[in-house]
């Protein structure tokens, strides 16, 4: 169907915060991915690791999620009057 080019970075995250936090035996307590870069931390520590970027291509798994974007922007475009909610299709 679609194919995810994050999904192997993001499924490696477990490993890199096992084999690099593992003394700290702490649960995890942030983890955050923004500009070709994933961080997490657990207890103290802290690990960084760049993933690089998204190819031109790749394509991403959205499922149902567009909906309620949809749904938002309908809601905001209704508050501002562009968009009545009883209009007929």
């Amino acid at each position: 169907m679609f194919r995810d080019p994050w999904r192997e970075t993001l499924r490696d995250l477990g490993g890199v915060l096992d084999r690099d936090l593992s003394a700290y035996r702490a649960p995890l307590r942030a983890a955050l991915a923004q500009g070709g870069v994933v961080g997490a931390a657990r207890g103290d520590a802290r690990v960084v690791r760049g993933v690089g970027g998204t190819p031109p291509d790749g394509m991403f798994e959205l499922a149902s999620v567009s909906k309620p974007f949809t749904a938002a922007l309908a809601g905001v475009l209704a508050d501002r009057g562009a968009l009545d909610w009883h209009a007929p299709l």
